[in-house]
């Protein structure tokens, strides 16, 4: 089932909405257990759009409870009991907007690459809603996947995927690579003083540092959970593929993907394989602060996908299960 009309690219259904919660448990790694960036104070109205499952919209409700959090999706899909100042709506957020101008303090906003058409009307949107002083926090992710040492060729998996991600999501008319345009488009939206800074997300247990091999570890539960459903739709309905070349597609990607595989194991053993010149994926995130009109203030974070490529070498990733490779 498509949430909807079908204007969104993956399935509302409990597999892939399990995605949600693995993407918010590395949210708040990367975050140090925090929910946001913005420094907010005492934020009386709040809107999470594209809330999903709705966990975070649930911890924001829990952690403010004289806050009026409102979470907002095209489908019921949340999974979470609502706190009593938290309600989900039913909205699209690409429609025109049905509550007061300047009317919330914040506006929450995170991974809704390839679900909008028109991103100059959508930040538009957040900018007439936003009440003086109020903040707007933007994560989105990249796929367009880029090696830190040119080791992705022409021929490689790695950038057939992002060529791949870039043509369907055209096609389907909600561009997928839109983190590098937020900017210039925010900007645009009347947003000032922008200012980015980055974090990276790894995919493996390959860190040193306990924190980020944390983030690897689900990041990569995350691949391999994950990679189904951000393909299945966008390569049968618009680029003509079979259910089997899709499946066959997505196998390939886990197994080039640093062995992401669905055998791999979830049970962290202390210990992980490391080669000399091992190849990684990592995330990077770009944040952003501006200041526009009435003192609005924003901030934009844009994950851009790096990746290096394993090189003919073989590594152990322990991830969710018993089962050995």
């Amino acid at each position: 089932m498509h949430a909807g009309d079908g204007s969104y690219w993956i399935p509302h259904d409990d597999e892939a909405l399990r995605l949600d919660a693995i993407a918010h448990h590395i949210f708040l790694l990367t975050y140090n257990d925090k929910l946001f960036l913005a420094p907010l104070k005492d934020p009386k109205r709040v809107i999470d759009i594209g809330t999903g499952i709705g966990i975070w919209a649930s911890d924001f409700a829990d952690q403010f409870p004289e806050a009026d959090v409102v979470g907002t999706d095209l489908s019921p899909c949340q999974r979470v009991p609502p706190a009593p100042n938290l309600r989900f709506d039913i909205d699209d957020c690409c429609s025109e907007w049905v509550y007061p101008p300047n009317h919330f303090d914040y506006v929450h906003v995170r991974l809704l690459y390839a679900s909008v058409a028109d991103w100059p009307a959508f930040y538009k949107e957040c900018y007439d809603h936003l009440a003086p002083g109020g903040y707007l926090e933007h994560a989105e992710i990249n796929p367009v996947l880029e090696s830190d040492d040119n080791s992705i060729g022409p021929n490689d998996v790695f950038h057939h995927s992002s060529r791949l991600a870039v043509e369907s999501t055209e096609a389907f008319g909600k561009r997928i690579a839109i983190a590098p345009l937020l900017k210039q488009m925010i900007t645009e939206a009347g947003f000032v003083d922008v200012v980015e800074t980055k974090y990276k997300w790894p995919i493996g247990e390959w860190p040193v540092d306990p924190r980020l091999k944390d983030i690897g570890r689900w990041n990569a539960q995350h691949w391999i959970e994950g990679i189904d459903a951000w393909t299945m739709r966008l390569l049968t309905q618009y680029m003509g593929w079979t259910y089997d070349q899709v499946k066959a597609w997505a196998a390939e990607i886990r197994k080039a993907g640093c062995g992401l595989r669905e055998e791999t194991i979830v049970k962290p053993l202390g210990k992980y394989l490391l080669y000399d010149g091992m190849n990684v994926m990592t995330l990077e995130i770009r944040y952003a602060f501006q200041r526009g009109r009435h003192s609005e203030r924003l901030y934009t974070l844009q994950f851009y996908y790096s990746v290096r490529l394993m090189m003919r070498c073989t590594i152990l990733i322990y991830i969710f299960s018993d089962i050995v490779l």
